[in-house]
């Protein structure tokens, strides 16, 4: 070999083991910040991975209305929790803080649209979009805006902050990668539809699917796509991940895995309408809801449906696994919890408002908004 083909080789080592190394801290990364948030991190599903696990106290026992936050114009993002405090947007075009406690308002942000993508907060800063096109950064503390960010269109998505870095989807079409601490632009990536799904992540990459029915893997650094897959139909919901596969619906009614790294498909459910409710999963179960109403229940490893229960209308909210429970809302009016092992209904808790929030479950208490946000306990 030549000294230029031995140079030429050496180089491209050299950058193999430089993404490699990167690839490694930015999981380490992503370790460290879930290992100092062990139960149910203060963002849409929980963890980076969006895996609607929450490692906390279980409620089996039929629960106590603690209190209730009148928000007449419905709450349709999911609430978190932080710091003695929960967090969330409403379509009557605010974003509250409230006591965890007792429910007593903190503070209240105006937008100028509704506001259905869930808040991610971190370092005492919390970022969320909303329908009048803009992304915001507020002080969790006392609610003030430090920046905003103007897309071309909804933000419906829910952001992720790893590393200094938010990251967001929009209906505009783009992925966006933005500094957290400033609202500068680093990176966006154009898709061929809406985007309302939140961005996920494995191994120093993005999985975000498009209602253009494709699911992308972008490179959270760059912003540079890895790999796309085409799926049957336009992907309303956020990619659940899960010891390296990507799982996720479709509007077209059916259900995929896909490899993480390279993107093909694994194996394929088709289920009886379409797929709004991102998945809940652990070693055993993948939980999920349907337009049709009913909420099933999949082996991880195959797709094959381990039960399956109907209820009288559809269910968009996206369900949370805690301990052996199952917690979700559905248009029918009713919060429930039922036994992950088989399906059986607990308990369930009539709100007769249309309920499509996911829970959020922390400390013995749940979350949740319809027509105005719900505290159980």
């Amino acid at each position: 070999m030549s000294n230029l083909g031995k140079l030429e080789r050496k180089r491209n080592e050299g950058i193999v083991k430089q993404a490699s190394m990167l690839l490694d801290v930015t999981q380490k990364l992503i370790m460290k910040a879930e290992e100092r948030n062990p139960s149910f991190m203060p963002m849409f599903r929980g963890n980076y991975s969006r895996t609607g696990i929450a490692k906390t106290k279980s409620i089996n026992q039929y629960p106590k209305v603690l209190y209730t936050f009148h928000e007449l114009a419905g709450v349709y993002a999911s609430p978190v929790m932080a710091e003695g405090k929960v967090y969330f947007g409403s379509d009557s075009h605010s974003f509250f803080c409230l006591d965890a406690q007792d429910g007593s308002l903190i503070w209240q942000f105006k937008t100028g649209r509704e506001i259905r993508s869930t808040a991610a907060i971190n370092d005492g800063l919390l970022w969320f979009g909303s329908f009048d096109h803009h992304v915001y950064c507020l002080n969790a503390n006392n609610g003030r805006m430090k920046w905003s960010f103007e897309t071309k269109d909804w933000v419906f998505s829910s952001p992720a902050v790893l590393n200094g870095i938010l990251y967001i989807s929009g209906i505009d079409g783009n992925i966006y990668a933005l500094d957290a601490y400033s609202g500068k632009l680093k990176w966006n990536y154009e898709t061929e539809g809406w985007v309302v799904a939140s961005p996920a992540f494995t191994n120093g990459k993005l999985i975000v699917g498009s209602r253009d029915g494709w699911i992308y893997a972008l490179d959270i650094h760059s912003g540079s796509l890895l790999w796309k897959t085409r799926l049957d139909a336009a992907i309303h919901a956020t990619a659940a991940i899960f010891k390296g596969h990507v799982f996720v619906g479709t509007l077209g009614n059916n259900f995929y895995c896909l490899n993480g790294d390279q993107g093909n498909i694994i194996w394929q459910e088709t289920l009886a309408s379409p797929i709004f409710s991102s998945a809940a999963i652990d070693t055993n179960h993948l939980v999920f809801g349907s337009r049709s109403g009913i909420l099933y229940s999949l082996c991880p490893l195959n797709g094959e449906i381990l039960w399956q229960i109907r209820f009288d209308r559809a269910i968009h909210s996206s369900p949370v696994i805690c301990g052996e429970n199952v917690y979700f809302g559905c248009d029918d009016g009713k919060f429930y919890c039922l036994q992950l092992s088989n399906g059986h209904i607990e308990w369930d808790y009539i709100t007769r408002d249309v309920i499509r929030s996911s829970a959020c479950i922390e400390e013995g208490k749940i979350w949740f908004g319809g027509l105005k946000l719900y505290c159980l306990g």
